[in-house]
């Protein structure tokens, strides 16, 4: 069984996906295949310099994540460009992940679940969702963004009412961590 989690920035879904990981599910982590795909050499690397130029690189070569992340989170179309670049890429290395497990419940963990298409291939939609009040928080204790950054990046993304739209099950992450493990153990049971 294939499921695909989702929620906007700073909703939880890295939690959530642990949890899911100590009841036994297998977790697919969009995040950290779209960090491997642009490492220097890969394919995914060379076409974003030639998309956006020397710019995009730190001296040692490596992607400079926080000049992409200043472009892309104030620049719909170069957004737009980057997707183009990596969600193929991206998808293409979910589906060998998913080809590798025999039997077993896959999480797919990807914040662009469905702006990227992925839920498609998923029985099942799981949002994490939590108030926006929230979101701000702990974006602000986490990542140390500025109110700016923080709405350019909620902007970006789909809206939660939107995601909960395509919902077959919806974990609230606003209270406690105990609340959202009882949550998380309810879902895992049914599935």
């Amino acid at each position: 069984m294939i499921i695909g989690l989702t929620g906007s920035i700073g909703c939880g879904k890295t939690t959530a996906a642990n949890i899911f990981k100590e009841l036994g599910a297998v977790i697919i982590d969009a995040d950290k295949i779209a960090r491997e795909i642009v490492e220097p050499q890969m394919l995914a690397w060379q076409q974003i310099i030639d998309a956006f130029g020397d710019e995009a690189l730190n001296p040692d070569l490596t992607i400079n994540r926080h000049y992409m992340g200043e472009l892309i989170f104030n620049d719909r179309l170069s957004r737009e460009r980057l997707n183009q670049i990596t969600h193929p890429l991206i998808r293409e290395e979910i589906d060998k992940q998913i080809q590798e497990q025999n039997g077993k419940i896959i999480i797919i963990d990807a914040p662009l679940l469905i702006e990227a298409g992925v839920e498609k291939i998923a029985d099942r939609i799981i949002v994490v969702i939590t108030s926006r009040d929230t979101q701000i928080r702990r974006l602000k204790m986490r990542n140390l963004f500025s109110d700016f950054q923080i709405e350019a990046r909620l902007n970006s993304q789909l809206s939660l009412e939107d995601k909960i739209k395509k919902a077959d099950y919806i974990i609230d992450n606003d209270g406690s961590i105990i609340e959202t493990t009882r949550q998380i153990k309810k879902i895992w049971e049914e599935l």
